[in-house]
């Protein structure tokens, strides 16, 4: 896939078969710069990635990450047969998980180890579950519950 952006530039971004996974997005154009940066940097990219989701026809800003413009090229495309209510889902869902990369990244900033029990509750998040299955109802008009 090649993502063409606000600036004029275009980067090329090999996403093989997982085009229509925006966890595979999320974890490969920004997963290596959350894992070490700081907690102000993985905020903003998350701030970005969700306002793209939230605002799919609406343009990127120039100079914003590109990561923006791949989610929200992603998303103009996937929503495109989707229900309302699995937009409202998947939304939904994707906000807890870069939140939860959010409090991955606090952690680390605060040289905080977490018990057993609260590791298990934040990875529960982390490892993207939610929004994975959220994924595969996109075309399902499924009740609003969880």
């Amino acid at each position: 896939m090649t993502v063409n952006v606000n600036d004029g530039g275009t980067y090329g971004f090999s996403l093989s078969n997982y085009s229509e996974d925006p966890l595979y997005v999320w974890n490969s154009s920004s997963r290596g710069l959350t894992d070490e940066a700081d907690v102000e940097t993985v905020q903003e990219l998350a701030r970005i990635v969700m306002d793209a989701l939230r605002h799919p026809h609406r343009p990127r800003p120039s100079g914003e990450s590109v990561v923006g413009e791949i989610a929200r090229q992603f998303w103009e495309r996937a929503i495109r047969t989707a229900s309302r209510t699995s937009v409202k889902r998947f939304i939904d869902t994707f906000d807890a998980y870069v939140e939860s990369v959010v409090d991955q990244a606090k952690d680390r900033s605060d040289d905080r180890i977490r018990t057993i029990a609260d590791y298990m509750e934040l990875r529960r998040i982390t490892i993207g579950g939610k929004p994975s299955f959220a994924l595969l109802e996109l075309g399902m008009d499924l009740p609003g519950t969880r």
